[in-house]
């Protein structure tokens, strides 16, 4: 796993990949797919008038719809700006209702103990009409869209 931090001006973002040397197993590759629909429920569910927690479960439910409930440890996001990690929080319990404006991170993690751990991180800036990913890391496709249409 690799992250990269940034800030500037005072406020944060970052990002963050698993990487896999040599072949990608079935395995690999399924655990990563879930990743990415995962990451995708996130960015699909994180709009103007949507609540934190709601973002959160929408996003971890495409991992346990893959068998993968078992293997999460930790909510999908939080607020970023002047603290990096701050509310509110792509998280159970936080009713907050996502604005235009907002900056979250959306973290989609799997981890096994004893077996492996995959874990991918990307900034996304919320606008009135979309969603904007500034930099994302994908396996098969490493420059992908980098605004996504609500």
């Amino acid at each position: 796993m690799s992250g990269v931090g940034c800030s500037l001006g005072g406020y944060h973002a970052e990002s963050g990949v698993t990487l896999i040397v040599g072949d990608v197993s079935a395995e690999q590759r399924r655990v990563m797919l879930a990743m990415e629909a995962c990451n995708d429920a996130a960015v699909a569910t994180l709009r103007p008038g949507a609540r934190c927690q709601d973002v959160n479960e929408a996003a971890l439910d495409a991992l346990k719809a893959a068998d993968l409930g078992d293997a999460i440890r930790h909510r999908i996001g939080h607020g970023m700006g002047l603290e990096g990690h701050e509310a509110p929080w792509l998280a159970p319990g936080d009713m907050t209702e996502v604005a235009s404006g907002m900056v979250f991170s959306n973290e989609p993690g799997v981890y096994r103990p004893g077996r492996d751990g995959y874990r991918t991180i990307n900034t996304m800036l919320v606008h009135q009409t979309e969603v904007e990913i500034p930099s994302r890391f994908l396996a098969d496709n490493p420059i992908d869209q980098r605004v996504i249409a609500l």
